[in-house]
């Protein structure tokens, strides 16, 4: 029975782990998503100087 509570303690630990892993990257992707626009408005912004 105690085996039991253990694994789900485990199993409730890994699940919220997985969560937060995910959440870091889902927000790394979309972090790195705005700097790329920002990159591209500058180099389109540049661009336009040039011309």
């Amino acid at each position: 029975m105690n085996d039991c509570i253990e694994l789900g303690e485990v199993l409730k630990y890994s699940d919220s782990a997985l969560k937060l892993q995910l959440y870091i990257v889902t927000s790394t992707a979309t972090h790195l998503d705005a700097v790329k626009q920002n990159v591209d408005s500058h180099r389109a912004y540049l661009k336009g100087l040039e011309e």
